[in-house]
């Protein structure tokens, strides 16, 4: 039985606020609470008609919310782990190569205006040399990382190294 007046609208007017406070709570995020509370109401919409009258609608409704909050973890960490792999984090560290300060201070230089340069490529350019010269993906990866094939990330790779020459020399 739908709660108040046996409306949908009752029943979101009720437990809304409860289902956003348990996302938050598992989440820690505002944004991401928003849309999952959506995703519960909007399915329970969608599937109104397969309730059975005789349990309670909120054991149906945090059923719901229970199942997506987990799938949401999935997807997220699936995605992060993709995420991490596609864009490590850069580790500030200078390595030590024997130089003296002069010619260490010299290669900054260089190494901050190339940096400079592959900044300015554009994005799906910058991004697929950095995954192959940085992070020495292979093309493959680099492809499932931009979701795109992997002769479409040679081919960024290899015009992200031209525009750099036209540019450097």
């Amino acid at each position: 039985m739908w709660y108040h007046d046996n409306t949908f609208d009752g029943v979101y007017a009720h437990y809304r606020r409860p289902i956003w406070q348990y996302f938050l709570a598992k989440t820690k995020n505002k944004n991401v609470a928003d849309e999952l509370t959506q995703d519960v109401f909007l399915k329970a919409y969608r599937e109104r008609d397969s309730f059975k009258q005789e349990l309670p609608v909120s054991a149906w409704l945090w059923t719901i919310a229970r199942n997506t909050v987990t799938d949401w973890f999935r997807k997220y960490s699936e995605s992060q782990k993709l995420t991490d792999r596609c864009e490590p984090k850069v580790m500030n560290q200078i390595p030590d190569l024997g130089q003296g300060p002069e010619a260490l201070l010299e290669s900054n230089t260089e190494a901050r205006n190339l940096l400079r340069e592959v900044s300015l490529l554009p994005v799906a350019e910058r991004k697929a040399l950095t995954l192959r010269l940085l992070y020495q993906l292979p093309y493959q990866e680099i492809a499932r990382c931009l979701n795109i094939s992997v002769s479409a990330a040679k081919r960024l790779i290899q015009s992200s190294k031209e525009m750099l020459k036209r540019e450097h020399f």
